[in-house]
């Protein structure tokens, strides 16, 4: 008995830290854009991952896709993302964390990289900026999103 009681505190010891960092995570939460109706959500996805579920009101229309960001640098799928709303369509993401703070990545479409980005969360928490980087219809690009935590 006593053996099942010290493996259950080992287990729960273990288990504590990870909870921890997931709500001590900059990301985690809302983040509404400055200069669009994008609402931005990151929760915790286990493992050190995020599920983040962009939302968006395009012409009226809302819609919205998710993914989950392992931070591996390796494509994975995104769900509901198909540019009809106006955007470029990406179907993969890859992603690295840099730091607690800082996020990297690029937006896959039928196996090519349309873009790469970077977000970073302000050191007081409360500034989310994402900084993009790549080509839409043949000519290059940059823009530079800022979001406030809600």
């Amino acid at each position: 008995m006593y053996h099942r009681i010290a493996s259950l505190f080992f287990v729960l010891a273990l288990l504590a830290p990870a909870s921890l960092l997931a709500a001590d995570d900059p990301f985690v939460g809302s983040w509404k854009s400055s200069k669009s109706s994008n609402i931005n959500t990151y929760e915790p996805a286990g493992n050190g991952s995020l599920k983040v579920t962009v939302s968006r009101v395009t012409k009226g229309v809302p819609n919205s896709h998710s993914r989950i960001e392992i931070y591996d640098g390796k494509p994975h799928p995104i769900e509901g993302e198909d540019g009809s709303h106006g955007t470029q369509p990406t179907d993969h993401i890859s992603v690295r964390r840099i730091n607690s703070h800082t996020i990297e990545g690029e937006n896959w479409f039928q196996g090519k990289v349309r873009a790469s980005f970077t977000v970073s969360v302000s050191p007081d928490g409360k500034t989310l900026t994402k900084t993009v980087k790549g080509t839409k219809n043949g000519q290059p690009y940059e823009d530079v999103r800022i979001s406030h935590k809600q």
